[in-house]
């Protein structure tokens, strides 16, 4: 698997999360990334609010294929 590819780039959205499940529920490969300029309703660990302003963040989401649920749930912590 190689990270970002394919890439899908979205001027703005709502959230790149919403953008990457998408297209994994439309069979996109592993690797997939999903970036933004900007993001107006992500959402963070526990529940927080995520938004980022044009310019004033890194926002993408990764798709991984095969899933590992127990090694996903230390991604968000690397």
């Amino acid at each position: 698997m190689i990270f970002g590819n394919p890439h899908r780039h979205f001027r703005a959205t709502d959230s790149t999360n919403e953008r990457a499940k998408e297209l994994a529920m439309a069979a996109a490969p592993g690797g997939l990334v999903v970036t933004a300029d900007e993001q107006a309703a992500g959402r963070g660990r526990r529940g927080s609010a995520w938004f980022g302003p044009p310019g004033a963040c890194l926002l993408y989401s990764a798709l991984l294929r095969p899933f590992d649920a127990e090694r996903a749930r230390l991604l968000p912590l690397a």
